[in-house]
């Protein structure tokens, strides 16, 4: 038998008679990438489904308060009306946390058992660095956030063009109430980041670093940008999960990247709130004028930070392993077949790709 091909793991495959089998390997490793790229197929279907039975509880309550303000509407009136407000000021907030926080639990159940590949205790071990390593993590990533920030701002004010419209910005915005605005809070600061990050780092990201780490956190950025659906969007979670993803391989563990990715979040809050702040209290010269120090200011900083990080702790390499049961070590040509080609062939991949960046394309609005 080969020597070529090893599960380096006590897991899934150790000690039985497939464990050094390169058929068997094969074919575990793009089943893990075709369950990587189900990740946004299994949330998107999810979202469908928890978007329609939503809009009908959200109809069957309005029903009656339209019926009685305006007797005489006629029901496709009544209809309209209906799913205007659904999508509008604090309904989307509500639509949007609701729905997408459940899809995101659904989904991750779905993955864990049906997929049989890693178990909760694998992903959410201990640190194996220290707090200082996610500190000097948090400062790059808000570097990171500010260079794509200043790119998104660059682009538009080039184009004329942004890549996301009202809708979903009104779903990410502030509410007009301080419920809506502490759901969105919560979603968006402490719960979204938290399935996120089982779902991209924990599950996607396992499945696809089998043979390359490297590969897996470029790959699952990747795919976690995609499912944002929107091109501003794509580009900062794509950023973001490549800091996310180095901090998980080095760590061991998905608990760093969930501290790191609700910092983050916290931090995009925080700018969201005092650019309206300043406006304000300032006027739109002079707010900008601060908006692009502090982006010039913190992205610097950002970027010595991320090359002392990975002058000091390095790049993700084969040693960094989170669950031991998806890592195999193959020969160097298996690797090359193994990694992008696989990756980029892989059906569940291409359709996602293509579900995520079709409405991308119908997002983007002039300004």
């Amino acid at each position: 038998m080969s020597e070529e091909f090893k599960n380096i793991s006590s897991g899934n495959y150790a000690g039985t008679a497939d464990a050094l089998n390169p058929v068997i390997i094969r074919r575990k490793i793009k089943k893990g990438y075709h369950w990587a790229g189900a990740v946004i197929l299994i949330f998107t279907a999810l979202t469908i489904v928890c978007a329609f039975f939503y809009s009908i509880i959200y109809a069957a309550a309005m029903i009656p308060k339209v019926a009685a303000e305006s007797p005489g509407m006629e029901l496709t009136q009544a209809s309209e009306m209906i799913s205007e407000s659904l999508v509008s000021g604090d309904n989307m907030i509500y639509y949007n946390s609701a729905v997408t926080l459940l899809s995101d639990i659904v989904a991750f159940i779905i993955l864990l058992l049906a997929s049989n590949m890693m178990k909760m205790k694998d992903i959410m071990k201990k640190s194996k660095l220290p707090l200082s390593f996610i500190a000097m993590c948090a400062v790059g990533l808000m570097g990171v956030q500010c260079f794509s920030l200043t790119v998104q701002q660059l682009i538009t004010s080039i184009t004329g063009y942004t890549g996301i419209n009202e809708q979903v910005s009104a779903a990410l915005s502030f509410g007009d109430t301080p419920l809506a605005t502490a759901v969105m809070l919560i979603y968006t600061v402490i719960l979204g980041p938290i399935m996120e990050e089982l779902l991209f780092r924990g599950f996607a990201m396992n499945a696809l670093g089998a043979v390359d780490r490297k590969f897996g956190v470029i790959a699952s950025a990747l795919l976690f940008g995609l499912m944002h659906s929107n091109f501003n969007q794509i580009f900062n979670g794509f950023l973001l999960g490549l800091v996310l993803g180095y901090a998980a391989y080095k760590c061991g563990s998905v608990i760093p990247s969930i501290i790191l990715h609700i910092f983050g979040n916290a931090h995009a809050m925080l700018i969201s709130y005092f650019s309206e702040v300043l406006v304000e209290k300032l006027g739109d010269e002079k707010a900008n004028a601060v908006f692009w120090a502090y982006m010039i200011v913190v992205f610097a900083v950002g970027a010595v930070f991320i090359v002392l990080t990975v002058r000091k702790y390095g790049l993700p390499s084969n040693e960094d392993v989170i669950v031991p049961g998806c890592c195999f070590e193959i020969g160097p040509e298996d690797t090359k077949k193994l990694t992008w080609p696989a990756f980029l062939s892989s059906p569940t991949v291409i359709i996602s790709a293509v579900i995520c960046i079709v409405p991308a394309i119908g997002f983007i609005t002039a300004v």
